[in-house]
């Protein structure tokens, strides 16, 4: 059986995000840490004048290039140590890539919630769900092989498995599928600690017993960590060595990137020593809490999702430059392309696509407007830790932000960064929704999620409206009225929380589903009761990269 259901779930995205699978209060405000002076005399906590350019930080060590120019740095320093002061993280750790090579790094603030221990570009921190694009390599160079296909069923590596509630799916679902979000797998991740390697497969067996697909395998993109959970599994079955997932891509991957402080388990981080600790969730409790190492997740079973991978932002930069440059020891250029390609639509947003583990935007919302240009990305959350991950291609411009708090919001530095640092073309009109009165009468009807009970969709003039008598029993004050941003994404107002709702379907043909990452309204002529019935919670999560969604469509969904 799984244990412990409903465990947290990891919404793992790069924004504020967190579920827990009952309905609980959100946690009480925390204050933020005060950040202490960081180490490479770069700036302290904005009180003192920043270190003049004869003591700034050079180039790392192993990158070419000449020592940074420490002014063009002030405005990302100043606006780091705003987002530190407002978050709940102790420490932050920056490392910026231009034309290709890392020009500075450094960290601010403590490594420790309770002490001063300073945060370096040499730090360690968790990943998150940045680690999906290691996954994804780590399947292609299957591919390169000739293991698999991207169009290789789970059936055939994973050979007498299905889903039991869903049977036949292992047959649908294939690495593409998998590597872009699209298995339709319900979002769950165990977030107890059971490090053995074993547990990866312990645990995806109990899931294909007992939990569920949310729709028909293909259909869309929806964000869920088990798709990459289950193509770690994969890369373990057909491995010839045997090895586990974290022995093979910590070899197959990470060392041929230059990556060798980058690993999964919490022993080798604690054996490494210098690492950083900050306020997370308790997984217990969903309180807020000054994390020890003991708190902090090492899980076999969520590794290839993002659960607890170690690294720093310099090492993630040499993820970057593999992505932009390439390196064919490492992978084909052609399966590399293809990490970056617009494999799939994101439902939330009208210029961004899934590739295989990144986001690829058209553009990107800084302060002074819409910059049209091509950028990949990812950001993680555990529940200690957040990092973000930005590479505007076409410049050679990178940045990663890695800090010791959950759904800590460090936007404004990469905007910051971007508008200073990354040579982008001028800001230009944003991408506009369509919306067509024809489409609203597609989306009337009725609608079941396993979880979250039946709701339905009705139109009002040029409006649509929902009833959700499932989640109205368990407290939730669900307004009538869904708020437009296109004709086929609403969202709605649920009182403690505000969610996204597309329509997928063809124009003129009824919508077949009305989809959010947490829950799935398949289409259906009547209600249905439940059958898994656990209500989504208060605090919710926004799978678009911050800087990839307007303003003020951030602002519908904040709470």
């Amino acid at each position: 059986m799984l244990r412990s259901l409903p465990l947290f779930v990891l919404l793992a995205c790069g924004g504020k995000a967190d579920d827990t699978s009952t309905p609980t209060p959100p946690p009480a405000p925390t204050h933020p840490t005060t950040p202490t002076e960081p180490p490479l005399g770069t700036a302290d906590t904005g009180s003192a004048p920043l270190t003049p350019p004869d003591t700034a930080p050079t180039a790392l060590t192993g990158d070419t290039g000449t020592p940074a120019t420490f002014e063009r740095f002030e405005p990302v320093i100043d606006q780091i140590l705003i987002d530190l002061a407002s978050n709940d993280a102790p420490g932050v750790s920056i490392a910026i890539m231009e034309d290709g090579v890392v020009t500075w790094a450094a960290g601010f603030g403590s490594a420790r919630p309770d002490s001063e221990v300073p945060v370096d570009e040499e730090t360690l921190f968790q990943l998150g769900s940045t680690t999906k694009m290691y996954t994804s390599l780590a399947l292609l160079q299957q591919v390169e092989r000739g293991s698999l296909t991207v169009d290789t069923p789970l059936s055939t590596p994973l050979v007498g498995w299905d889903m039991a509630n869903n049977p036949g799916s292992f047959d649908q679902i294939t690495m593409h599928h998998l590597m872009t979000h699209q298995g339709a797998f319900y979002d769950f991740i165990d977030w107890t600690s059971m490090p053995r390697d074993s547990y990866l497969e312990e645990w995806m067996a109990a899931y294909a017993e007992e939990l569920w697909l949310m729709a028909e395998p293909g259909q869309f993109m929806n964000y869920s960590n088990p798709n990459f959970m289950f193509g770690g599994l994969v890369l373990e079955q057909i491995d010839d060595q045997e090895r586990s997932y974290g022995e093979l891509v910590e070899q197959d991957v990470f060392a041929p990137l230059g990556m060798p402080r980058t690993f999964f388990k919490k022993a080798d981080a604690e054996a490494d020593g210098h690492y950083a600790l900050g306020r997370g969730l308790d997984v217990n409790t969903g309180l807020t809490i000054d994390f020890t190492l003991d708190d902090v997740a090492d899980n076999a079973s969520g590794r290839p999702a993002g659960e607890c991978t170690w690294s720093t932002p310099a090492q993630q930069l040499r993820m970057a430059a593999f992505l932009m440059q390439g390196d064919p020891a490492v992978l084909d250029d052609t399966l590399r392309e293809q990490m970056v390609d617009r494999h799939v639509a994101m439902l939330e947003a009208n210029d961004t696509s899934y590739g295989y583990g990144l986001f690829v935007s058209d553009g990107v919302y800084l302060g002074n407007g819409y910059h049209p240009v091509e950028v990949w990305s990812h950001g993680g959350n555990s529940y200690g830790y957040t990092s973000d991950f930005y590479v505007v291609p076409s410049t050679g411009f990178a940045i990663s932000i890695m800090s010791s708090g959950w759904a800590q919001d460090f936007s404004g530095t990469v905007a910051v960064a971007m508008e200073q640092l990354a040579d982008l073309p001028p800001a230009g009109p944003a991408p506009e929704w369509a919306f067509d009165p024809d489409r609203l009468d597609d989306h009337v009807g009725t609608y079941a999620d396993v979880a979250n009970g039946s709701f339905t969709v009705s139109r009002s003039g040029d409006g649509l409206q929902i009833d959700w008598p499932f989640l109205a029993q368990y407290g939730y004050t669900v307004a009538p009225d869904l708020l437009p941003i296109g004709d086929s994404l609403w969202v709605a107002d649920l009182g403690a929380a505000a969610i996204t709702l597309a329509f997928v379907g063809e124009p003129g043909q009824p919508s077949a589903y009305a989809a959010n990452r947490v829950l799935v309204g398949n289409r259906v002529d009547e209600p249905v009761v439940a059958r898994h019935a656990q209500p989504l919670a208060p605090r919710l999560v926004d799978p678009v990269p911050a800087l990839f969604r307007p303003a003020a469509e951030r602002a519908m969904l904040r709470r």
